[in-house]
């Protein structure tokens, strides 16, 4: 990152380009190099970006195919671009949360869906779907299994738990999936 009097100016990258900027730089710089990314900093800032510690928590992701649409229990309104299946008690979510904090699964699982088909069908073929669904996951397992070994396991779990809410999530509507584990990514 270019600097010029205190402030971000542009960017070069490694491959000898460089990008002038006019009003400001929006980066994803990982904490731990920002001092090394961005020249003139103040070193109590690089300090504490360096001393910042990284979230134990990730994301486990299923991409799926569909041959229908998702039908939710509660009817056909439910058309949504980010669906989250949430516990209804702020006490529940923080337990949840709270479990995961010591490298256990939520309990309930925490899921996020979307179905982007649900407006946009032009991204399948006629009467079918996709789903894209996320939940939150310790990077370390508390059960000492690796992510490769029970990422299946865990696909199912999600996919199960989305049954309370959703109809058709089983294998007669789930053309194929694609899961991804903090590991993954």
């Amino acid at each position: 990152v270019r600097t010029k009097n205190g402030r971000a100016t542009g960017v070069a990258p490694v491959d000898g380009r460089e990008f002038t900027a006019k009003d400001g730089i929006i980066g994803a710089l990982h904490p731990h190099l920002l001092g090394k990314m961005v020249d003139g900093l103040d070193p109590a800032v690089v300090h504490d970006a360096e001393a910042t510690q990284i979230s134990e928590v990730g994301c486990f992701t299923i991409q799926a195919a569909l041959n229908e649409p998702l039908k939710f229990h509660v009817g056909d309104h439910v058309k949504a671009v980010m669906i989250e299946l949430l516990p209804n008690s702020y006490d529940a979510l923080r337990k949840s949360f709270d479990n995961i904090r010591y490298g256990n699964f939520t309990d309930p699982p925490l899921i996020g869906l979307g179905s982007l088909t649900m407006h946009d069908p032009s991204r399948t073929p006629p009467g079918k779907a996709t789903m894209q669904v996320w939940d939150y996951v310790p990077y370390k397992r508390a059960d000492g299994v690796d992510w490769d070994t029970g990422k299946k396991a865990y696909a199912e779990r999600m996919l199960a738990h989305m049954g309370k809410y959703i109809s058709n999530v089983g294998p007669d509507n789930i053309i194929a999936y694609h899961s991804d584990s903090p590991v993954d990514m």
